[in-house]
């Protein structure tokens, strides 16, 4: 099963929607009546492992979730890039 995020472009109100990855599914409709658009975003990456301060809150939305992961993952870049000098 897939979780689908979707966007109300009028009012902006997020849905998520489970769906199996091989099933076509109709975006969803708004309460305010309007057809609310898939939202896509970066699948957040890192390099090594996963520290504590990667571990996004559940109450972060997933743009500061996705900049806090792109942030410690240049940092982590960062600290090995230096580290190959010294």
């Amino acid at each position: 099963m897939a979780t689908y995020p979707y966007r109300c472009p009028d009012c902006n109100k997020e849905k998520d929607v489970i769906a199996k990855m091989t099933e076509t599914h109709d975006p969803p409709v708004c309460d305010c009546g309007t057809t609310m658009e898939r939202v896509y975003s970066p699948i957040p990456f890192t390099f090594g492992t996963v520290s504590e301060g990667m571990k996004a809150s559940v109450s972060q939305s997933r743009a500061e979730q996705t900049d806090i992961a792109n942030k410690k993952a240049v940092e982590i870049q960062k600290k090995k890039y230096k580290s190959r000098f010294v």
